[in-house]
């Protein structure tokens, strides 16, 4: 780590470095990417490009916290449908048995009446 480097912590509890603080310099700003399996920082220096950079990195930053909460919600809906779909066909099985019917292979059928001869 840079010495005098700031350091934020996204939501997830990851290291962002981003801002540098240099001794008696100023502070200045680096783009950290991965490009093709290696780890490439991009230097936008202190002015108007690091700032927007910066303004842009935290813009992607909320977007992506966004889109992770927006998976979590279809996911626990997804799961709450799935419970309630099971109950259904639990429902469903347990009418269709009090009715006098059974499940032949996926089929709802009436039961056979045993025939007694006279």
């Amino acid at each position: 780590m840079a010495h005098g480097a700031i350091i934020k912590r996204n939501t997830s509890g990851n290291c962002k470095m981003s801002w540098e603080q240099r001794k008696q310099r100023g502070r200045y700003y680096y783009r950290t990417r991965r490009r093709n399996g290696k780890i490439i920082r991009e230097y936008y220096g202190n002015g108007p490009a690091a700032e927007k950079a910066a303004a842009e990195d935290a813009r992607a930053g909320v977007e992506r916290e966004a889109w992770r909460q927006t998976k979590l919600e279809v996911a626990n809906v997804e799961s709450a449908v799935s419970v309630f779909v099971q109950r259904c066909e639990e429902l469903l099985e347990a009418t269709m048995l009090a009715a006098g019917l059974h499940n032949h292979k996926g089929e709802w059928r009436k039961r056979r009446v045993k025939r007694t001869d006279p």
